[in-house]
């Protein structure tokens, strides 16, 4: 178990149900008009879809062992002015606090 008393098999079934709960909303939404980047579930968070040449954000994802700790935060990612995704996220705000000693 991890530091909050989930199982590996638990924290896989709690993603694989986040990123179904993804693809649902994902599916039950209009995509907006022009340019735009698309939601998807990137293996890490969910994605709407957003606006070109702007940066989206997202809430920390709610699978995570230590999200009481990130609840707040929020992932990062910039869709470029050709409606394609940046090769980067950032997911700062979300990371483990106790790998960073926070709460030691």
């Amino acid at each position: 178990t991890d530091s909050e008393g989930q199982t590996t098999g638990e924290l896989y079934q709690r993603w694989e149900r986040y990123g179904r709960e993804c693809e649902e909303t994902l599916e039950a939404a209009d995509a907006p008009s022009g340019v735009v980047c698309n939601g998807s579930f990137d293996m890490y968070v969910c994605w709407d879809y957003t606006a070109a040449n702007t940066t989206a954000r997202a809430s920390c994802p709610w699978y995570l062992p230590w999200y009481r700790h990130v609840a707040a935060g929020y992932v990062f990612r910039q869709c470029g002015s050709d409606g394609q995704w940046g090769p980067w996220r950032d997911h700062t705000q979300c990371e483990n606090p106790e790998k960073n000693g926070a709460f030691q």
